[in-house]
């Protein structure tokens, strides 16, 4: 009787230290997902996020997920589904909608509006006044040669202007993607 008890005994404690120990890892991980930024003031956000902009920046780095359009003959849009422009060293990625006229179609390519990953070239990349960055690159497709211009902010706010040769221009507004 007494071992029997004594086996009970060392399985709640066993029991007692593993739900001890998922608990505390589940505290931790908790905690340093959201102690980034739930320890910080909203000053010390603010200087968080602008660093990492202008980190990303220096690096070549950065996503910008889009949510809102405006197309050159039309009314903004807010968009539902998640666009976003890539920049990486240089590469961009591109996945955005488009509406507008297209002047020259070309019937091979399988591009569909803005939707591709292409050789960024004649980047330049310039800080307007405090607290403001412009962006400026050219890429070409099949489709189209394209001009993106960027202005973003030290918020992660932006306004991305994209022109093509052979299609209407048209606006987006986003946001740097920010690591925490």
């Amino acid at each position: 009787m007494v071992s029997e008890q004594n086996k009970m005994y060392e399985i709640m404690k066993i029991s007692a230290i593993i739900i001890s120990t998922v608990a505390a890892t589940a505290l931790i991980a908790c905690g340093t997902q959201a102690g980034i930024t739930g320890s910080m003031s909203k000053a010390e956000r603010q200087i968080y996020v602008a660093n990492q902009v202008y980190d990303n920046l220096s690096n070549r780095q950065y996503t910008i997920e889009v949510d809102a359009m405006k197309p050159l003959r039309g009314s903004m849009r807010m968009l539902n589904d998640r666009y976003e422009l890539t920049v990486k060293a240089d590469t961009v990625v591109s996945y955005l909608p488009y509406f507008g006229d297209v002047y020259r179609v070309n019937p091979y390519s399988q591009q569909i509006g803005l939707n591709f990953t292409g050789t960024i070239y004649d980047y330049v990349a310039t800080m307007v006044q405090q607290g403001q960055y412009r962006i400026s690159f050219k890429t070409k497709t099949q489709e189209d040669t394209y001009v993106y211009n960027i202005d973003l902010y030290d918020n992660g706010k932006s306004d991305i202007n994209v022109y093509g040769d052979f299609h209407d221009a048209i606006s987006f507004t986003g946001q740097m993607a920010i690591t925490y």
